[in-house]
């Protein structure tokens, strides 16, 4: 196996040594050790792939068939959207968020509920403070975790 790469510093201002090898090679010789890695949760995948701009560009998002609009539209809505400013809401979807507006967008767009545009956007906007609204009103103080609110009204 040959391996490349190149002498870096970490975030950490460390020195370090990057290397780089086909990753069939790699996938061939290689083994986490699940004492010391775990995988990332799904939640966590979906938050670097919106948050991570410079590595998935808009095209990406929505060209991409690993991803869609509602991945792109789910970066426009989260830009929008502090969870503190809605402590109802926040209690439902806040270990969750990334993947909640992934897959609520996702249901919208297949029902041709929202515009897959800015006023799309604004749509989802408007319904999180009418469901924010609604959950005060009945007052609900402790939910469990994986209740899902999805029912949002355009």
């Amino acid at each position: 196996m040959r391996l490349t790469g190149i002498i870096d510093y970490a975030m950490d201002n460390f020195l370090c040594v990057r290397g780089f090898a086909s990753m069939l090679e790699l996938s061939e010789i290689s083994k986490a050790d699940e004492k010391i890695q775990r995988g990332l949760k799904m939640e966590q995948n979906i938050k670097v792939i919106i948050e991570s701009e410079q590595a998935f560009d808009d095209d990406t998002l929505i060209n991409a068939p690993s991803f869609g609009e509602n991945y792109f539209l789910t970066r426009q809505i989260v830009k929008h959207v502090d969870l503190s400013d809605y402590p109802f809401l926040k209690m439902f979807i806040a270990e969750n968020k990334f993947t909640y507006f992934v897959e609520v967008i996702k249901l919208l767009l297949e029902h041709d509920l929202i515009k897959r545009d800015e006023e799309g956007v604004h749509s989802v906007l408007a319904a999180l403070k009418e469901i924010e609204d609604a959950l005060r009103a009945a007052t609900i103080v402790d939910a469990p975790n994986d209740l899902a609110v999805r029912q949002m009204s355009f």
